[in-house]
């Protein structure tokens, strides 16, 4: 699922409810906003649909109306670049907001936003808020039109190297912050090693869980920082990066949603999200010419596996008791500041009408 929500009382609260909606939203083939909802238990009558460009503004009036039993509904979009949210009305008196996660992309950019997940307390992440890419290399114009819609006004990069000299692309008229590393990672070096033969698929595994846990520890300070500028509201909206979008962006994401209290599945879901765009055939097409066994530990290389960030994750509470006192022990964020990035980033108050 790319949006997770639970139902929330009136037309503009966001007051957790007995009733659970599940809703997911993409784009198709042309462009169009495809909407579906489940509802938890079982609800008969309408949802209106009310469109804007601002997840935290909408119109009065709904621009299309649903039986519920009908469980999706199309938007024809006049454009495949423009950004919408949705936000359900179920009989008037429950609500849910959905969007796209994932834009459609022409390079492997791996951008996507981090709002829509549920909480534990029930109160959904914002949409808008945080976004999450790679490096913004090979970006065609229109790639550079869908990530303006993102209107983002910080750029946090989590660099590789220790002197900055890394090229992740240019965002015009962003604010970049580039916090570099404490322990380099060599990108071009592991992938040489896996082209010429010298690292089983096995071996590849067992690396990837060595840095994530490398990471948490040695890189401490990178994160912390991190962290840190998250607790800025004038910094949002924030896009983080590092080169490919997965392993320290995975990683501060990771810590972000069990900050925020989101489920253990929905952060799994998140994290696994990078393997929709980084497949070895899009990153290396060559791929192919080379044995079975490159291929595979290629696949490997980019592939984003569940057991990797439970490993890390267990790591932590093994160690610390929980993800979040770990992140105040090591990382210096304290809980003061844990609840307070909640509350920023939580959705626990009202929609704002457009003509307001």
């Amino acid at each position: 699922m790319s949006c997770v929500f639970v139902a929330i009382s009136g037309h503009t609260s966001c007051a957790p409810q007995t009733h659970f909606i599940d809703t997911h939203t993409r784009r198709n083939e042309v462009g169009d906003y495809v909407i579906h909802w489940e509802t938890l238990p079982l609800m008969e009558g309408k949802v209106d649909i009310f469109v804007s460009d601002n997840p935290h503004r909408f119109p009065d009036s709904p621009m299309m109306t649903e039986m519920i039993s009908n469980q999706m509904a199309t938007y024809d979009a006049s454009d495949d670049v423009s950004r919408k949210f949705f936000l359900l009305v179920f009989n008037d008196r429950q609500a849910a907001i959905t969007a796209a996660r994932l834009p459609i992309t022409d390079s492997s950019i791996n951008m996507r936003d981090m709002g829509g997940y549920i909480t534990a307390s029930g109160y959904p992440v914002r949409w808008g808020m945080i976004a999450r890419s790679g490096a913004l290399l090979g970006m065609t114009d229109r790639d550079s039109a869908l990530i303006d819609n993102f209107k983002i006004k910080s750029r946090l990069i989590l660099s590789e190297a220790v002197d900055h000299k890394e090229n992740h692309g240019d965002l015009p008229g962003v604010e970049t912050r580039i916090i570099p590393t404490i322990v380099p990672c060599n990108y071009d070096k592991r992938l040489s090693h896996i082209l010429d033969g010298d690292v089983t698929p096995d071996m590849v595994k067992d690396m990837q869980v060595q840095y994530l846990t490398d990471l948490a520890y040695q890189n401490k300070a990178q994160f912390s920082e991190a962290l840190h500028f998250l607790l800025d509201h004038k910094n949002y909206p924030i896009l983080i990066s590092d080169r490919l979008g997965k392993d320290r962006v995975g990683f501060l994401v990771m810590l972000i949603q069990c900050i925020l209290d989101v489920s253990h599945n929905d952060i799994i879901h998140e994290y696994l999200e990078s393997n929709q765009v980084l497949s070895a055939s899009r990153m290396v097409p060559s791929g192919y010419t080379y044995p079975s066994e490159v291929q595979e530990s290629l696949t490997e290389y980019y592939r984003c596996r569940e057991s990797d960030l439970n490993a890390v994750m267990g790591t932590l509470i093994r160690r610390h008791g929980s993800i979040a006192k770990y992140i105040e022990d090591v990382l210096d964020v304290r809980m003061a500041e844990q609840r307070l990035l909640r509350k920023m980033l939580l959705f626990t108050g009202k929609v704002t009408p457009l003509s307001k």
